[in-house]
C-alpha cells in the first residue's frame, strides 16, 4: 500500500501533466474555500440509522429515548441559514471595509503596525485557504475559524482612521522625502 501511494506521489510531482492538474484543482478549491464561511456545519439532525444512534442505543439504552426526543434529533435547533445570511452579510461588509481601508493605507503609504498586521492577516487567511483546500477539502469549518480576523483588523483600521486629528497648520507634521 505504501509503495502504491509512493508511486502515485512520485508521478504527481515528476509528471508535468499531473502536476499541472493538481495546481489547477488546488487553485479552484482555494477560490471556493474563500466563499465557505458558514457556521453550524455538521450540526444538522442525526439520522435514525446513523452510527451515533446505534452506539447510543447499544451502550446507553436508558438515555436513548432522551436522545431521540432531543431538539437536535428533531431538527428544531438553531436556525443556521438565518444566522449564516446575517453572518455572510457582515463578512462581505467587513471585506469591503478592509479592502477600502487597506488600499487607502497603501496609496497613502501609511505602513504602520496596523498595516503590517492587516497584511499578515490577509497572508494568513490565504495560506489557511490554500492549505485547507489543497490538502484536505474546501469546507466551511476551515474558513470560519480564521475569517473573524478580517473583521478584527478592519475594526482596528477604522478606529485608527477615526481617531486621527484633522491636520491644521500647527499639528501637521510631515517628514522630508529622502
Amino acid at each position: 500500500m505504501k509503495q502504491e501511494y509512493g508511486a502515485i506521489d512520485k508521478a504527481i510531482v515528476t509528471n508535468p501533466k499531473y502536476f499541472k492538474l493538481l495546481m489547477v484543482e488546488s487553485i479552484k478549491a482555494t477560490a471556493n474555500q474563500f466563499t465557505l464561511n458558514n457556521i453550524g456545519e455538521g450540526n444538522g439532525n442525526l439520522l435514525n440509522d446513523s452510527n451515533n444512534t446505534y452506539t447510543i442505543n447499544r451502550f446507553f439504552p436508558r438515555e436513548f429515548n432522551n436522545y431521540v426526543q432531543s431538539v437536535e434529533s428533531r431538527n428544531e435547533g438553531i436556525n443556521f441559514p438565518f444566522f449564516n445570511s446575517i453572518y455572510n452579510a457582515c463578512y462581505m461588509l467587513f471585506a469591503l471595509l478592509f479592502a477600502v481601508l487597506f488600499i487607502k493605507k497603501t496609496i497613502s503609504k501609511q505602513f504602520n503596525i496596523i498595516y503590517l498586521l492587516a497584511l499578515l492577516i490577509i497572508i494568513g487567511i490565504t495560506i489557511n485557504n490554500v492549505m485547507s483546500a489543497s490538502l484536505a477539502n474546501a469546507i466551511d469549518r476551515f474558513g470560519v475559524r480564521v475569517i473573524w480576523l478580517l473583521a478584527f483588523v478592519s475594526i482596528l483600521m477604522l478606529i485608527e482612521l477615526l481617531s486621527k486629528k484633522p491636520a491644521t497648520k500647527n499639528n501637521n507634521i510631515t517628514a522630508p522625502l529622502s
